[in-house]
Order: C-alpha cells, then structure tokens, then sequence
C-alpha cells in the first residue's frame, strides 16, 4: 500500500528514465536513480539484497549530484531525514533485505 501511494504521489518512480548506479559492494546492493526529462526530480532507489546490514558506496553522475547539495536526503519510506558524510560516492546504510527511496531534502 506504502509503495503504491509514492508511485502515484512521485512522478518519477513511474517515470521510464532511470540509470543503474556504481556500487560497492555490487554483489549485495543494487542501487539506480529514477527521474523526469532533463534529469530533475531525481530518486535514488537502493535496494540490500543481503540477510546482514550494509553500508553501500553509491557513485553518482554528474547530472544527479544536485541531489546531494542540501547535505541531507529524505527517505521516502522510512519517512525520515538521512544526513550524509559523504557527497560522491555517497553512503547509505542499509537494514538486511532492505530498501530506500531517497529524495533531495527539502529546504
């Protein structure tokens, strides 16, 4: 129910433009962006495919690094902020067999 109402509220988790995203480590996480023409409104999407916690090293593009500047994300599922300490790769911890969808935050 939670997924279906961000699909329907973020228009681009039903956008068909995303990229898969160099990962480390890429045998457990997969981690891709989501977003509208012109690369806006970007949504990181990072998935744990393992049974133990993960930090993961996501390396963004250039044209998806905007979605760092305010210093903090927003995960649309755990509805909570996500400070970073690190910009490009950028670090995202992650539960087992987890998953986030982060956005720019909101200033």
């Amino acid at each position: 129910q939670r997924l279906i109402g961000l699909r329907k509220e973020t228009p681009s988790l039903h956008s068909r433009l995303w990229q898969l995203l160099e990962v480390e480590p890429s045998s457990q996480v997969i981690a891709y962006m989501r977003y509208l023409e012109g690369n806006t409104e970007p949504v990181l999407v990072v998935l744990n495919l393992s049974k133990g916690p993960v930090t993961a090293q996501i390396h963004l593009q250039a044209e998806f690094r905007a979605l760092t500047e305010t210093g903090r994300l927003f995960d649309l599922l755990s509805e909570e902020d996500v400070p970073l300490t690190s910009a490009n790769p950028l670090i995202v911890s992650l539960e087992p067999l987890s998953a986030r969808i982060l956005t720019a935050k909101k200033a």
